[in-house]
Parts: C-alpha cells; structure tokens; sequence
C-alpha cells in the first residue's frame, strides 16, 4: 500500500510540475512587471498580473496580440501595428459588434470580448498582484497564444511595451527552426516554434514580403513543404532540386481538417492554414498545429524544404533549418566576465555575470573588430532613441545601450530587452572599454564558441585600401554555425548546411568623408559599375520606383547586395551591421571575384583573415569522387568519367578522425559544358562533408571558390 501511495504521490507532483505556462515579462520603458498564462486541470487558463509603480496614474488596457515582439529592434518601434499586428480574436467578436463593441465588452459580458482583451474581459492593468480564470484561451491548441505576444497601451490608446509570451520551462530545451527567404519575388523568414522535444503542438509564424513587384500578383500563394532542402550554403536555394512532397506517414491530404491538422499530410499547409497573400509591405500569419508538424524525430520537417508556389510556378523555396541559439561574452580583468544569450529573436536577451561593483565604467562602444585592438575614445553605441519617461522604475533602456552598467542587472540572471545580438543593431562583436578601480582596459562581446555543437567559427576577412593619401582598411567578421541533415529513406540527397549570421563592418578609415560600401564582381577592380547581385534583386525589369520604396536598413534583403549604399545611412559611423551578405558560400563575398568599393573610387580585395582550409569526411579519395561523380550526373546527365578525378593521396588520410585533406582543382574536362550546373555540383558535392573551422585560424571556404572556370 506504501508502494502504491508513493507512486500516487509522484505522479501528482508530476503533473503539478508539468503544468504548461507561458509569461510575458516586462523591463522596458520604466514599466516592468509580468503578465503570466498557466493553464489548469480544468482546462481553463489563469491569467496572474504583476506590477508595481506604473508610471501613469491611469489604469492601462493590455492585449494579446496576433504575433511575437521582435526584439531586436527599437523599443518605440517593436510594438506597432506592422510587428506585433491587431488583437488576438479568432471569432471575429470586434467584426461581429462593429462601432458598438465597447458597448458590449465587459468584464460582465465576457463573451462579447475579443479572446485577446485581457482588459475588456477583467479590467484594466494596475499596480498589484491580480488573477482571473479565462475559458476561452488556450497556449498550445489549434488557438493557443504561447509565442504570440502582449501589448500594454497608454490610456488614450497608444501602444506602449509589448513582450513575447515566452514558455517557462528552460529555454534550452525549445526548438526552433526557420526558413529564409530571398530572391527577386518573396523575402523574409518563416519560423517554427516547439515548447520542447515532446510537445505536440507547433507553432508557425510567417513573415514575408514581396520584393521589387506588382504586390497585387502576389496573392493565392500556395505552400507545401518537400523532401530536401534546396541548397547547401546558399541562400537562394535551387528549387528544382527539393523533391517531392513530404508525408511521412502517408495521410490523405482529402481527410484534411483545419480543426484537426493531425489528420493531415506533412507537406499540406495550403490546405491546414489557407492560401498566403503578400499584398502588403509587411505580411505576417501565426497558426498553430497540434499532432501535425513536428520538429524533433523521424518525422521532423528540419532539413525539408519550404516551398511557395502561385498555380504550378515556385516563386520562393528555402531550407528549413535549426535556430541556433547566439551567445557572446566579454573577458573583463581579475577573471570577471560579463555574458549573454540570444536564443530567438522573437524572446528578449538573458544575461548574466559575476558582481561588477567594482567597475566605474562598462561600456558598450560603436566599433566593432579591428585587428584585434580596442580604442578607448571610441563613440559609445547608442542606435536607439532615449524615450523613457522621467517617472518610474528606471528600466534598461532609460539609458544609453551602451551604458552596460545601467543595462545589466545587479546580480544572476535577468532579461535584458535592450541589448540585440543579431539584425541591424547587434551588440555581438563589438568593443567594451573599462575602468576598475585604477584599471582601464578594454575587450570584445565577442561570439562565445564553447560548449557548441554545432561546429561555429567566425570569419573574418579585411580590404585594405591604398593609394588613398591615408590609411584605411575595412574589417568584415560573421558567426557560422553548421547544420547537418541526416537523409530518410527515398531521398535523393542529404543536404548538410550552415547558417551565417550578420556580418559586422568595421573601417578605421582616418579620413572624415562618409562611407559608401559595394561590393563589385570583378577580378582585377576593372569593373566598378557592376553591382554584386546574387538573388537578382534589381533586374533590368524591374521598376525602380519599387526598389526605392522597398529597400532600406530595416529591410536589407530587399536590397541588392553589392550596393550596401541603399542599406545603411550615409554618415560617419565606423562600424555598422549588414544582414544581407554572406562570406562564404555559393554567394560568399571573401573572393578573389568579390572587392569592395570604397566611396566610388577605390577598390581592393576582400581577404579572409587567417589560413584557409577545408576537410572532407570521407573514407577515401575513392568515396570522394564518386561522389562528385554522382553530383554531376544528378545535376546534369552527363555521365561521371567525363569529369577530371581529384589529384589526391590514401596517404593524407588522418588517422585520428578518418578524414582526407583534398586541393579541390579543376574538375571538369575543357569540352565539358557546366554553365547551367555549376552551382548545383557545388551543391551536391558538399553532402555529407564534415567542414571543420577553428575559430579564425582554420576558415571554411565553399567549394565554389576553388571552382572558377
């Protein structure tokens, strides 16, 4: 009986403990507190509200809202209307009671209001600790709220702070994946939320905008997602390539229902969520799956492809990858480090430390890497408008970005929503300046590269300009981290990959002219006019009006990328951060075919920094060129002895991991035509290969840098 009444004990703590949660905190704008969702046995959801000092005397309505806050973006700005949407109200009750809703919304009439007015349902937000039981939300069912987001309105209306309601079980154990988007048609991301390994609901948050088009064609966009993923290393992907759609489990796309997406095919988006339509300049969608998609096991989407199609054309396909969490660490004197973690853009920034009272500075400075030297005089950084008000908590963002000992908290672990690491306002990679007691020094927020599994590096590259009657060199650093695919059965290929994060630029240029980057495709910088345009963004069809509009910092892969002046402001910052260029790559720039253009009238190379070397995993130099072999067939038809076997030796095999070392030369017989092939070779060979890269000393260069006809 003893036995039995243990086990009864465990398994109601257990369910005590597995209690699903989601909280969405507060510590911007003098206004910090939490908002915090815990759903019950009875099937309700508790709504529990904590805050003190708010700085209005006014009671402030609060919502949720349709999608999640992007944190690395301005605080002012984050919450508007074209981040975070409308109101959370999947049963139209606003459309239903039109101009006289706030006639019938109320905290006595509940079943009136929107699922998402938290304060037409219970009153408006003040100081205190207040609960209420909701029947109507739910966090993880086909309208859950988990990863949407909550936004608090002054009293007049406006929109104030928003945050994300995040799970609160260990971030480390969610999953994430997204799907990027560029091209000449579609940009931007598709993402995918899992709570952890075992849950059964997945979130999607589309974030799509058209490019340098008619937006009106861009409506009735079917998606689906397929078997492979369309490229290895490259952004824009070879949809011809992504195979077929996925259904591991065989359902019957004509048994779909959009109330139970468990009785749907893997691939039939279309069909669970309805057609896309990117009429707008923004155009984002949240939906929810329960026993649909799944991110972890046999049946995980990861390594799949996602693929959008108007009638039977695809107009956008990208590889659905892993979001890898990004950490960086500052190394301050007497052993002190100062930490922090990005997880997802969508959740705000931790961070974490050992006691600073000894500090009388700390701040964050606009340079980023140059030549590994810091300079104390440089500009604190500071890409954000101060806008807090006077009263109140002083919250992280009541001072300078860069003021790091305002922004970090006293002790342990904290939020910290001011402080982006990835986008175009990144903190990572940039210089910190200190004084401790009669100590000065300085260090870097540098990318930290422990404990990853993942196979991260960063690259660093650098063009030096002569002959300009000064000094003037323009630094490039990005953060790399690989991803590998392992194949099911009936693929054609298993796709291994790498993300590239944002790429710093850093110039210590000493004149006072403004900078003008691009990057040309030329070899010997005799052609400067000829703008780096991989994605084929700017075409000569393209109406340049629309261009115009569409490009600008907040939304660089609208942009071309070899003309980084539409991308970020003409002034005389001397670090700033570009979302739209890779380094390596099918489309890397750190290439003798790549230079870069300073002001219009000096070129030089860009040059990774460091020694240069790629690793194949394969047993033999026999396996690899089968395998090329078997790339050149698949991609083009042509049978594989028309090809040059690689000059490579059994005796390069190392004896401690299995690896061969191999020169990738000319590959191709001089009659061979592969004008139409090239990059999907370089994208089939890659299958497979284990690439190892030590921080800046060892750099993964693409095959696509040793294939230049």
């Amino acid at each position: 009986m003893l036995i039995v009444q243990l086990s009864l004990l465990l398994v109601t703590l257990y369910c005590v403990n597995a209690q699903l949660s989601g909280i969405a905190r507060f510590d911007t704008r003098n206004l910090r507190g939490y908002v915090r969702f815990t759903e019950l046995e009875n099937g309700n959801v508790e709504i529990r509200t904590n805050f003190s000092d708010l700085p209005f005397d006014d009671a402030l309505p609060y919502h949720v809202h349709l999608y999640p806050v992007d944190y690395r973006y301005d605080p002012t700005v984050r919450c508007g209307a074209s981040y975070t949407g409308g109101h959370f109200d999947p049963t139209d009750r606003l459309g239903a009671a039109g101009d006289r809703y706030s006639e019938f919304c109320s905290p006595s009439n509940r079943t009136a209001c929107e699922y998402g007015d938290l304060s037409g349902r219970y009153g408006r937000l003040t100081n205190g600790t207040f609960t209420n039981e909701d029947s109507d939300l739910s966090l993880n069912g086909i309208q859950g709220i988990l990863y949407r987001s909550v936004v608090i309105h002054m009293a007049d209306g406006a929109r104030y702070v928003c945050a994300t309601i995040e799970p609160t079980s260990s971030l480390d154990s969610t999953v994430t994946a997204i799907a990027v988007f560029y091209g000449n048609l579609i940009s931007g991301n598709v993402y995918f939320f899992q709570q952890d390994a075992d849950s059964e609901s997945t979130k999607i948050f589309v974030d799509l905008s058209p490019v340098n088009t008619d937006r009106n064609l861009l409506t009735n966009l079917g998606w689906v997602i397929k078997n492979s993923a369309p490229g290895v290393g490259s952004r824009r992907g070879f949809c011809s390539y992504v195979g077929e759609r996925y259904n591991p489990r065989g359902r019957n796309v004509d048994n779909c229902d959009r109330e139970d997406t468990s009785r749907c095919p893997e691939y039939a988006l279309t069909e669970k969520h309805g057609y896309l339509s990117l009429t707008g300049e923004t155009n984002k969608f949240f939906f929810t799956e329960v026993r649909g998609i799944t991110l972890s096991g046999i049946n995980s989407i990861i390594g799949r492809s996602l693929v959008i199609e108007l009638g039977n054309r695809i107009v956008g396909c990208a590889a659905i990858e892993v979001v890898n969490a990004i950490r960086v660490r500052a190394q301050l004197t007497n052993g002190i480090e100062f930490t922090a973690t990005q997880y997802f853009p969508c959740i705000a920034t931790r961070v974490s430390r050992t006691d600073l009272s000894s500090f009388s500075r700390l701040e964050l400075q606009q340079n980023g890497y140059i030549n590994g030297v810091c300079d104390g005089s440089a500009t604190r950084y500071d890409p954000f408008v101060q806008t807090s008000t006077t009263r109140g908590l002083r919250t992280p963002d009541a001072s300078r970005l860069g003021d790091l000992l305002e922004q970090i908290p006293s002790d342990g672990e904290s939020m910290l929503s001011s402080i982006p690491l990835s986008g175009p306002f990144s903190a990572a990679d940039r210089t910190i300046w200190y004084t401790a007691g009669n100590l000065s020094g300085c260090s870097f927020l540098a990318y930290d590269l422990r404990d990853r599994t993942d196979n991260a590096f960063v690259i660093r590259a650098k063009a030096t300009f002569n002959n300009l009657g000064f000094s003037c060199m323009v630094y490039f650093s990005q953060l790399v981290t690989g991803v590998s695919y392992l194949p099911s059965s009936g693929d054609r290929v298993s796709n291994p990959n790498f993300q590239s994060g944002d790429v710093i630029l850093t110039d210590n240029c000493t004149d006072a002219t403004d900078r003008e980057y691009r990057f040309v495709m030329s070899s010997d910088c005799t052609n400067t006019t000829e703008f780096f345009n991989p994605y084929e963004i700017l075409r000569q069809d393209t109406d340049r009006s629309l261009y115009d509009q569409d490009c600008d910092r907040g939304n660089q892969r609208r942009c071309t990328v070899g003309n980084n002046l539409r991308q970020v402001t003409s002034d005389s910052v001397r670090s700033y951060v570009n979302t739209n260029l890779e380094l390596i790559g099918a489309y890397g720039v750190a290439s003798s075919r790549i230079n870069v253009q300073l002001n219009g009238v000096n070129c030089a190379a860009l040059e990774v920094i460091g020694e240069v070397s790629a690793v194949y995993s394969v047993d033999s130099c026999e396996q690899f060129n089968n395998r090329l072999g078997n790339a050149i067939e698949y991609c083009t038809g042509v049978e594989s002895n028309t090809f040059l076997p690689i000059e490579c030796s059994d005796d390069n095999i190392n004896a401690e991991d299995g690896t061969v070392s191999v020169d990738v030369g000319m590959i191709f017989a001089p009659e061979t035509d592969t004008t139409q092939a090239e990059e999907c070779i370089l994208e089939f060979i890659s299958s497979g290969n284990k690439l190892e890269a030590f921080l800046s000393i060892f750099l993964m260069v693409a095959i696509s840098l040793l294939m230049i006809a």
